[in-house]
Parts: C-alpha cells; sequence; structure tokens
C-alpha cells in the first residue's frame, strides 16, 4: 500500500486475500477467520485492500468508541459518488451508514427514533422456539452458520418490517429465495476486492441485480401500505409505538419531517431526504444487520460449545432466573437482569 502518515498502522499484503478469494467456494467468514483476525489481534487496526482500494479494519473498542464519536473527522467513503456501479451502491444507495455532514444528520432524524426503545423479548419467542425445535431435531450434528442465518433473517423481517420469511420453516419460496440472494450476493468477496466486475454483470451476478429490483418493489410496496396506515391517525400511542416494526418508526418520523423540517443541533434545517433514500436505509439494516446477527450467534454458540465449563455456568444462571420448564422464557425485566 502507498506510505501514508497514520502513525505505521500494519497492513494485510493484498496476495493473502487474494489467495483466499479465489479458493474454491469462499465465503466472507473463512476470509476474516484466515486473513483478517490474525492481523487484528496484534494491533486492532490494520489497513486491508477493499472495494479496489486501501481502508481500514479496527476490533478495538477504543478505536471503534473514537470512530463513531468523531464522524467529522473520520468520513465515511461516500460509495454512491466513487463507486456508483457497485452491487453495494444499486441496493442501498445513499443511507445513514454512507453519508457524512449534514446529510448523515438528516438520515439520523429519521432512523434514530425508531431505535429509541428496546423491542419486547415477546417478539423473539416464537423465532425461538422453533430455533430449539430445529436443533432438537438434527442427528447428524448442527450447521450453526446456515441456522444463524436462517434465525437473523426471520428476525429482521420481523423486527424491521413486519413480514414472516419463513427461513426457520425452510419454507421454499420466491420471497425468501430473493432475500437469500441479496443478502449474499452484498459480501461475494471477489467483489468485494473488484467493485469494477459490477459494470458488467453477468450469469449469477445479473441475477443478484435482478433479484434487488424486485426487493426494491417489495419495500416500496410495504412503505406504501404503512404509510396509508399511519394516515388513519394522527401518531400512534405508546403501546402501537412498541408493538411496531423498525421500517412503520421509520415512516412516522419520516412524514413528520416532510411536514416540519429537521435541525440539527444548532437549529440549522437539514436536506430533505425522500421516500428512496428512506428505502434504502430499510435494505442496509435488513442487510447489515443480517450479517452481524448471524456471524455473533455462530461465534457465541461456538464459544460455549468450545468451553463447557463457561456454558455450563451460564446455563446454571439462566435457570436460576426462568427456571427450567419446558415453556420457560424471561421476561424484558429478567433479561435486563441477566
Amino acid at each position: 500500500p502507498p506510505k501514508i502518515n497514520d502513525g505505521g498502522v500494519p497492513y494485510i499484503p493484498a496476495y493473502k486475500t487474494l489467495f483466499w478469494t479465489f479458493k474454491p467456494d469462499p465465503s466472507r467468514i473463512d476470509l476474516c477467520n484466515q486473513v483478517d483476525v490474525p492481523a487484528l489481534r496484534e494491533t486492532g487496526i490494520v489497513r486491508s485492500w477493499l472495494w479496489g482500494r486501501w481502508m481500514y479494519k479496527i476490533n478495538d473498542a477504543e478505536y471503534a468508541r473514537q470512530l463513531f464519536l468523531k464522524p467529522t473527522v473520520f468520513q465515511k467513503i461516500e460509495m454512491q459518488t466513487s463507486l456508483p456501479y457497485t452491487f453495494r451502491v444499486y441496493a442501498a444507495g445513499a443511507n445513514i451508514m454512507s453519508e457524512n455532514g449534514d446529510h448523515f444528520k438528516a438520515h439520523r432524524s429519521v432512523v434514530m427514533p425508531a431505535f429509541r426503545r428496546a423491542w419486547p423479548v415477546s417478539h423473539f419467542r416464537t423465532h425461538m422456539r422453533k430455533l430449539e425445535s430445529l436443533v432438537r431435531k438434527q442427528q447428524q450434528g448442527v450447521d450453526i452458520l446456515n441456522i444463524g442465518r436462517r434465525v437473523a433473517l426471520d428476525i429482521l423481517g420481523h423486527i424491521i418490517m413486519g413480514v414472516d420469511f419463513g427461513a426457520l420453516d425452510y419454507t421454499k419460496g420466491e420471497l425468501l429465495e430473493m432475500c437469500w440472494d441479496v443478502v449474499e450476493a452484498g459480501v461475494e468477496p471477489l467483489y468485494l476486492l473488484f467493485p469494477f466486475l459490477d459494470k458488467c454483470p453477468m450469469g449469477k451476478r445479473a441475477r443478484s441485480f435482478a433479484s434487488v429490483a424486485r426487493f426494491h418493489q417489495f419495500i416500496d410496496d410495504a412503505i406504501e401500505t404503512k404509510r396509508l396506515e399511519l394516515q388513519t391517525r394522527d401518531q400512534l400511542n405508546n403501546d402501537e409505538r412498541d408493538k411496531a416494526d423498525l421500517l412503520t418508526l421509520m415512516i412516522e418520523a419520516y412524514e413528520q419531517t416532510k411536514k416540519h423540517g429537521a435541525y440539527d443541533e444548532n437549529g440549522k434545517l437539514l436536506p430533505s431526504m425522500n421516500s428512496e433514500e428512506l428505502r434504502n436505509n430499510a435494505v442496509v439494516f435488513f442487510i447489515a444487520g443480517h450479517d452481524g446477527t448471524a456471524y455473533s450467534l455462530c461465534h457465541l454458540i461456538t464459544e460455549l460449545a468450545l468451553n463447557p465449563d463457561i456454558q455450563q455456568r451460564a446455563r446454571e444462571r439462566v435457570i436460576s432466573m426462568i427456571g427450567d420448564a419446558p415453556d420457560a422464557f424471561p421476561t424484558d425485566e429478567q433479561l435486563a437482569e441477566l
């Protein structure tokens, strides 16, 4: 990589990333475990070749804190400007994770009200029951990553859009296949390293672009339906807001900013968001949330399996709180104590 004044941050040689990318059936988790993690263990920050350029990767909490608390210093790469032809931009465009300055604040004014509360534990009860049943039925071991991805897809569908994709039921259908395609295509290592290939997508990649177009229409239809529902009342009451999905809350905030404007901390009027950007934020939360949730579950379960003593302590702690009846499930208060 080129020499820059960054205090000597180490880098991952591009050939290592390329080697793992061109292995048969490469996955991003293999790339992460074999290339990124060993380098990050030493310093917590490295430079790596991604999106056709050298970028920083971090896994140190203090670095992350500084990064997110100083958005004006640590600017995001606006991919919708620098890499407009890529799958990621086609799928999610301008959104809260790609904007800077006043445009970032405008997105934040719509997105953050939807996150100012925790989803009730009861939202996840059905999915956890399905997960338990699925694991108990396995006779030849459990593919944790596959199950983690199915849990993530169903939960995100529920809390973001109020939709059941049926992933834990192994239901086959156009909607589920479309979602799998969108999620997987967004993290294919080859295109992360060589984004220019998206200028002329062919074969499977072209079909993935077509899946995104259908996914956009699916979310646009959901937005219109929820917008019409919201028009029948002045605003959601507290009980309705607690039960509402993320998209509904974002639409409510979006309509409020259209009527009254959005302002920064100094009273400055912010740029207006449009309905396409509202959809983009739903897409990016769906894609980014799926990866984070699935891989976190995968690593958590793997670590518990590798450390049976800690697994036993965790089990005893949970049983002491909620009991060990077959239908035991924590309340919001019990979960907070755990």
